[in-house]
């Protein structure tokens, strides 16, 4: 049975995982590895207290080889946490608790934002669209544009494939979308995006594409600047996707 997470520490969770950690069940709550980084082996729990809900606590379990380097390695992960965290929340500074099973165990106050920034919704819409794509290879991709009437060298056609080649995770994928939205600067392109939304029976990884890439445009202060695109390997209709 999947857990049911208080919505602050989904919120969490979401965005932590968008931006690469590995997260999985805990105590009231989630853990999370902290990453590819110097801390690899440790993790780092975000729960809420059983006696408050409204209150968001990281409990930190840290195995430092050298105790004259505790104090930076705790503030090298508090910034990158609070980096990861970046829009949602604020986390304070890690204080000892004690230890245990030869773990140092540090706990830190994090305080919800009152208001997300919008980043977010976007960033947990592109980790949908992610897991959609799962199991879709790039012949399927082709033809599910090719059902679609767009023609191979169409600029939306284009771009759609240049983000399916660089999708290798969530957060490349946002960053894909967030380029080529920027670079939608012609009527034609934005005519595409609506007619292909007004279709019947649009697969849901097409879909959620391009329902990104037209929310991102029309937020113009989310989207990358515009930008030359060429054509690249993968783009032309004799290599890589649309071949």
């Amino acid at each position: 049975m999947k857990q049911t997470l208080d919505p602050k520490i989904q919120l969490i969770a979401d965005v932590i995982e968008f931006r690469g950690y590995e997260i999985s069940p805990a105590n009231n709550g989630i853990q999370a590895k902290l990453g590819e980084s110097d801390f690899s082996d440790d993790s780092v729990s975000f729960y809420v207290l059983k006696n408050n809900p409204d209150h968001v606590r990281a409990k930190l379990q840290i195995n430092s080889p050298l105790p004259n380097q505790m104090e930076r390695d705790l503030t090298n992960i508090q910034k990158q946490l609070q980096d990861s965290l970046d829009g949602v929340a604020d986390i304070d500074t890690f204080h000892a608790f004690g230890s245990r099973r030869g773990m140092d165990i540090y706990y830190a106050t994090v305080t919800m934002r009152d208001t997300p920034s919008p980043v977010i919704k976007f960033q947990k819409t592109a980790g949908t669209a992610f897991q959609q794509f799962k199991g879709i290879d790039s012949k399927m991709f082709r033809q599910s544009l090719d059902n679609l009437g767009l023609p191979r060298s169409s600029n939306l056609r284009l771009a759609l494939t240049r983000i399916f080649r660089e999708s290798l995770s969530a957060a490349d994928l946002y960053a894909a979308i967030q380029a080529e939205a920027g670079c939608l600067i012609s009527d034609e392109d934005v005519a595409a995006l609506e007619s292909i939304l007004q279709l019947e029976k649009v697969p849901p990884f097409i879909s959620g594409l391009i329902t990104l890439m037209k929310a991102m445009h029309e937020s113009p202060e989310l989207a990358s600047q515009p930008e030359e695109r060429t054509s690249v390997v993968g783009d032309d209709p004799a290599n890589g996707v649309d071949s």
